[in-house]
């Protein structure tokens, strides 16, 4: 096989076209994504991009802007966040077109 294209999993192959540019790796908090994420950098000369750092910084922008969905995210206890309904949540997302903030 020719760079870039090893399956991911003995067996499987992968769709036709070039290697994916990108990598996204999510799970629960200690699930082992940093740690996967690293080795596969490592391994395949890659840049590892840390986007925690980042949505922390975009986080404190918005809020330092007055942004009105960041507000009422922080305003909420943790037991409404996990209670609220989806479209509630939705709405406040900073990616939510601006009619629904």
């Amino acid at each position: 096989m020719s760079e870039g294209k090893e399956p991911a999993v003995p067996g499987r192959r992968r769709p036709p076209g070039p290697a994916p540019r990108v990598v996204w790796i999510g799970g629960p908090p200690g699930a082992g994504k940093t740690t996967l994420a690293r080795a596969l950098a490592h391994r395949g000369g890659l840049r590892l991009y840390r986007s925690d750092t980042l949505t922390w910084e975009h986080r404190d922008r918005a809020l330092a802007a007055g942004h009105p969905a960041a507000t009422r995210w922080e305003a909420l206890t943790p037991a409404d966040r996990w209670s609220a309904p989806p479209a509630a949540l939705l709405a406040m997302s900073l990616h939510a077109p601006s009619a629904a903030r």
